[in-house]
């Protein structure tokens, strides 16, 4: 009864002028429901409530004025995760029911493309807990879902088809974590999961995914400014334990793919850098009669070899991704002459000393 009083309720209020006002109350409807899947205590009644909020939150993401409604209330539970394409096209949502009994998670999602018409058309991702080595490999539709919380999209295109790549967590097991880069392609009403736009040297990959320890943390964020996801390298704790991925953890270097005409190429070794702040901080500190005061200073890296002797040769210079374009490579390094310049030099013994005096040159006596 509770299933057919919601679409009674989203029908009748769907076909008002106040879709908004509407669509705040269907939200407040299924987050009891969702609620209700949480408070159940094994995981076969956990699944069995999913259902009743699964279907609900599919009729109502079918409609047209819900892809620009934000669900703010709804993806604060915890659990969910929403994200939107910045072409304003497409829009996921997924979720997590974690077995408290075998500490494994199971995943389920919608996939919602704005359309023209009066609804949307609303892929459903099912997972069927695809084993991990058919990841990589195969190019998969909703209906053969691995499974994963996606937290951020990227739109790109390569000619006329543009590619949606996503990134993803998966709690996967007990022992590690998983986390992922996939792309979705559409065709007509239909949708794919995976495409080789993915480029490691030589090898092409349909998505990325990276095994880790459990009790690491492995960071992957899309860098706008510099195009490109930037990752965690990881390596086993010992040397002896390479392949065993539940033993990998980061090493402190980083990786990344960068965006090409053609795709995501793997650059590694790469040089982080953090996000631009505010261009001024607020500090406190202290006059003579130790009274505190706010003081404001420029947020900004001073070289120090800026405030060193002006022939100094050896100042320190921060290395960004723009320095590193203009990095001359050993192949293209030619070999200069060191020109000495005794004014300038302060590692000669004259500026320890003083001048030396230039010895005369003796005439031969006659």
């Amino acid at each position: 009864m509770r299933v057919l009083s919601l679409l009674i309720f989203c029908f009748f209020f769907y076909q008002t002028a106040g879709a908004q006002q509407a669509l705040s109350q269907v939200e407040s409807k299924l987050i009891q429901l969702y609620q209700e899947v949480k408070k159940q205590e094994t995981f076969d009644e956990k699944i069995s409530s999913n259902d009743q909020f699964r279907a609900q939150f599919k009729t109502v993401l079918q409609n047209k004025e819900s892809f620009v409604f934000p669900f703010d209330s709804l993806k604060m539970q915890k659990g969910i995760k929403e994200i939107t394409s910045s072409d304003d096209k497409v829009r996921l949502f997924t979720w997590v029911i974690n077995n408290s009994f075998d500490g494994t998670y199971q995943y389920f999602g919608f996939i919602v493309r704005k359309e023209s018409g009066k609804i949307n058309t609303v892929h459903e991702l099912k997972d069927n807990e695809d084993p991990m080595n058919q990841r990589v490999s195969k190019v998969i539709d909703p209906a053969n879902w691995y499974g994963a919380l996606y937290i951020d999209v990227i739109v790109r295109k390569i000619g006329s088809k543009t590619y949606y790549t996503l990134l993803g967590w998966d709690g996967n097991n007990p022992s590690s974590n998983i986390r992922i880069i996939d792309a979705l392609v559409f065709s007509g009403k239909s949708v794919k999961i995976g495409a080789p736009i993915f480029k490691n040297q030589k090898e092409k990959l349909n998505r990325v995914y990276f095994e880790y320890s459990e009790s690491a943390l492995m960071n992957m964020t899309y860098e706008t400014k510099y195009k490109r996801i930037m990752f965690d390298h990881l390596i086993p704790e010992a040397p002896n334990l390479k392949g065993i991925y539940s033993f990998y953890i980061p090493d402190f270097s980083y990786d990344s793919y960068s965006w090409k005409s053609d795709g995501w190429h793997l650059m590694e070794d790469v040089i982080g850098v953090n996000p631009e702040g505010d261009k001024n901080l607020t500090i406190m500190t202290q006059d003579r009669k130790g009274k505190l005061k706010k003081r404001r200073v420029k947020n900004k890296w001073e070289n120090p070899g800026e405030e060193m002797d002006e022939t100094n040769e050896f100042k320190h210079v921060a290395r960004t991704p723009e320095s590193e374009r203009q990095v001359e490579t050993p192949d293209r390094v030619k070999q200069k002459k060191y020109k000495s310049s005794k004014k300038n030099n302060p590692l000669l013994p004259e500026s320890i000393y003083g001048k030396k005096k230039k010895k005369r040159k003796r005439g031969n006596k006659r």
